[in-house]
């Protein structure tokens, strides 16, 4: 599906690496984490039960204070599983940095401690990490400070290892503010995200500047939905998060609870 021009949906990660194929060195590709990269096992993670999970964590919000909310929420990141979204990604990427063309992680992660997590910045570089990722690579800056206003107290933009936090700010200012600290204008962007609010926000940005653009909307996580939420396991899910602050996989619970 085609939403403009340089703007796509996609499902099909093949689609998408045909243009990546494409890029050289004045071609900077960014890429999105979650739902992109790498996504939750658990059903109720998913982006398409956003709804519901929202409904649960309301819930808890209502009775514990921020503080406890935090550390739950912490809980859930630190024990839930991930998987690969499309590990054709990783060595599509080996190739780019062999070729010199300069990647980028752009996510609206927060920055510092979060529950039991004291820095979310490097949490999350050590979660790429394990399943293959390394945006550092291409980056002679190793940390940037990203000097935009917070949205949120204490939650402060910021490029470590080729990963752009953005901290809830749009990607495209965040990506504004980023590219005139390294004083450096690619010719292309090319952009894979899940949601395509971001997309258009990048390419504003590049617009602005007159950069060439190239959007995908990757719905390969989005699409995967083939039967209805296990409401019941995910209630089962958020109930022994607040009991006993453990998070209980979809199999885990399956398995508590049948045998």
């Amino acid at each position: 599906m085609r939403y403009k021009n340089n703007i796509f949906q996609a499902k099909d990660f093949n689609f998408i690496e045909k243009y990546i194929n494409k890029a050289d060195e004045q071609t900077l590709v960014i890429f999105d984490i979650d739902d992109v990269l790498i996504t939750s096992r658990d059903e109720i993670l998913k982006p398409y039960n956003n709804e519901f999970a929202e409904r649960l964590e309301q819930n808890l919000e209502s009775r514990f204070s921020e503080e406890d909310c935090l550390r739950l929420w912490s809980t859930i990141w630190l024990q839930r599983r991930n998987d690969l979204v499309e590990p054709q990604i990783i060595p599509l990427i080996n190739k780019l940095i062999l070729r010199k063309i300069k990647i980028l992680s752009l996510t609206n992660s927060w920055t510092g401690s979060f529950g039991d997590i004291k820095s979310i910045e490097d949490w999350r570089i050590e979660e790429l990490s394990r399943f293959g990722y390394n945006f550092g690579v291409c980056w002679e800056e190793q940390k940037i400070d990203i000097e935009l206003k917070p949205k949120y107290p204490n939650r402060f933009p910021l490029f470590k290892q080729g990963i752009l936090f953005t901290c809830g700010i749009s990607k495209g200012q965040t990506l504004k503010y980023f590219m005139k600290k390294i004083s450096w204008i690619p010719k292309k962007i090319i952009f894979i995200d899940d949601i395509l609010e971001n997309i258009y926000s990048v390419e504003n940005y590049a617009t602005e500047i007159g950069i060439d653009f190239l959007g995908f909307q990757y719905t390969s996580v989005k699409d995967q939905q083939i039967w209805p939420l296990n409401r019941i396991r995910a209630q089962i899910q958020f109930k022994t998060l607040e009991n006993e602050k453990i998070w209980l996989s979809d199999a885990e619970v399956d398995k508590r609870y049948t045998t």
